[in-house]
């Protein structure tokens, strides 16, 4: 239960995109696919915290959760984060884009920094039914800004970006400052 409270008690800029984008799948079951880990536990400033949103999630409404990376000591960590949750959950060692697929119906892509990478990734989601979610959107989304303009920007104060695209996000770009 210690981290459940960790995630209610500290706060990350990124809680309210992660609500904002959760909330589109209007507390149905749902299938999450998380490219890119945790990294360390030093705190909510760090990377892979989104995890917790995702158990959340899933442990309120249903469903489940695969987390790809390609480092497993991220993987192990990102276990033991989240091992408090009642919720099936699978750990897979690999690149992100071997385990895109229309099963899941909500991607968070942050894994790697290569926008070609990212591309990649992306573009094997299927922007119709699932919901897809790019985290440092200011510098892995650049290919994908240039050919898919049909999503929902989040700006932060200190320059970082994150992209909402998918079902249920209207055509043409909606910008909130975060």
């Amino acid at each position: 239960m210690y981290i459940k409270t960790k995630l209610r008690t500290e706060t990350s800029a990124r809680d309210e995109v992660f609500k904002k984008a959760l909330a589109l799948l209007k507390d149905s079951r749902a299938s999450f696919l998380e490219i890119g880990c945790l990294r360390d536990l030093n705190g909510r400033a760090g990377d892979g915290w989104s995890t917790l949103h995702w158990a959340d999630y899933i442990e309120e409404n249903g469903g489940s959760l695969t987390v790809v990376d390609i480092t497993q000591e991220s993987l192990d960590l990102c276990k033991g984060l989240i091992d408090n949750f009642k919720i099936e959950a699978r750990f897979v060692c690999g690149k992100g884009e071997n385990h895109v697929d229309r099963f899941y119906n909500f991607v968070y892509l942050d894994g790697g920094v290569c926008p070609k990478e990212a591309l990649i990734q992306f573009e094997r989601c299927d922007k119709e039914t699932q919901l897809i979610l790019l985290d440092d959107f200011h510098t892995k989304g650049v290919l994908i800004d240039q050919k898919y303009p049909e999503k929902i920007l989040f700006q932060f104060s200190n320059g970082h970006k994150m992209a909402l695209y998918g079902k249920g996000v209207k055509s043409g770009e909606k910008y909130i400052q975060v």
